[in-house]
Order: C-alpha cells, then sequence, then structure tokens
C-alpha cells in the first residue's frame, strides 16, 4: 500500500455490514441505535480471469465504501479463516464446493476493504463471524423480509456497533434454536485501519 494518503476516519453515525458470499455481497444498513434501515444484494464476477475478478470486486467495495462515506458510517465486515476449510476439503464432497472453497477471494476482499478504508476514511470494523448466518436466520429474516444473507449482514452490522446477539444451538433434533438474547456490549470491535 505504498503511496496511499491515509485520511482522517471519524465517529460512525450508523454501520454497513457486508456478508461475502459466492459471487454476491449481502449489504446491510444499520442506524446508529443498531435498527434496520435497508439491505441488498450486490453481485461481483468470480467466473473470469483472476485479474477480471479482481478488478470487479475492487469496484464494487469502492462503491460501497463511497456509500459508507456519504452517510457518515463504518463499514463492518467478518474475520474469516479459510485455511482450516481449505485443509479439509475432501472427496466426498461435492467438486462445486470444494472449488468454492479453494478460490474464494477472502484475502483480496480483505486487503481492497482495508485499502478503501485507509483512502477514504471509512472505519472498517472486523467482527466474529460466529453464528452470524444462524443469527440472522432466526431472529431477522422472515421478522424484516430478508435473505437469509442480508440478515447476517444486519448481524455484522450490529456486532461492529457492540450489540452482542447470542444463540443456544438448539437440542438435536429440534429445528429452532432455543435461546437467542441481544445486550449492549461494553467491549468494541476491533478497529484496525483507524
Amino acid at each position: 500500500m505504498q503511496g496511499l494518503q491515509k485520511k482522517e476516519t471519524y465517529e460512525p453515525q450508523g454501520m454497513l455490514g457486508i456478508d461475502i458470499n459466492d459471487g454476491f455481497f449481502s449489504v446491510t444498513e444499520s442506524d446508529g441505535q443498531g435498527k434496520f434501515v435497508s439491505s441488498q444484494d450486490i453481485t461481483y464476477s468470480n467466473s473470469g480471469s483472476k485479474a477480471v475478478n479482481a478488478t470487479v470486486m475492487a469496484q464494487k467495495l469502492s462503491e460501497i465504501f463511497t456509500r459508507a462515506e456519504k452517510l457518515h458510517y463504518g463499514v463492518a465486515i467478518e474475520t474469516i479463516n479459510l485455511t482450516k476449510k481449505k485443509t479439509k476439503i475432501q472427496k466426498r464432497w461435492e467438486r462445486k464446493y470444494n472449488r468454492m472453497i479453494s478460490n474464494f477471494p477472502y484475502l483480496r476482499y480483505m486487503d481492497n476493504c482495508e485499502a478503501l478504508s485507509l483512502k477514504s476514511g471509512v472505519p472498517l470494523y472486523y467482527v466474529s463471524p460466529y453464528w452470524s448466518s444462524v443469527l440472522g436466520d432466526e431472529k431477522y429474516s422472515e421478522k424484516l423480509g430478508i435473505s437469509r444473507h442480508q440478515a447476517a449482514a444486519y448481524v455484522i452490522a450490529r456486532r461492529a456497533q457492540n450489540y452482542s446477539e447470542f444463540y443456544i444451538p438448539p437440542k438435536k433434533g429440534k429445528s429452532k434454536a432455543k435461546k437467542t438474547v441481544t445486550k449492549k456490549s461494553e467491549t468494541k470491535a476491533s478497529k484496525p485501519c483507524a
């Protein structure tokens, strides 16, 4: 990141949570009180060459960061480590899934987010990915009329705002969560690019 001018960050007045998936980002907006505002899916190419895919992803992320800057919001992403999953690729899994895990552009995604944060001054928050999809599906998907991925992005945004969502998995044979609890946490989400 040589030659990159670092812009001063600000205290965000809301949050854009991003849930990255194979071929699209789910982006959900949360206001300063952690309330849902809007959500959308933004597609990016993952079927072309690596150079083309990287360019398209960078353009789409730039649009998200531009929106966050205009709204005076921060951006929240998950800290995902795919190393374990990549080492556990097995023959019994579908070839399509194995290919997706092997080619998943998460490092490129993180690098782009960090560079855009430094360039724009938009605060970037890393949050835990644990149970974000399940919590989003259980608590928000149906209630807000949004997809599972958009609901996961909402959980990610709220975590960056220090709202902790707890999930107690169901006992075997039950399909719904035993309990989900929300509370405002005292601890701060990590903010590496401030």
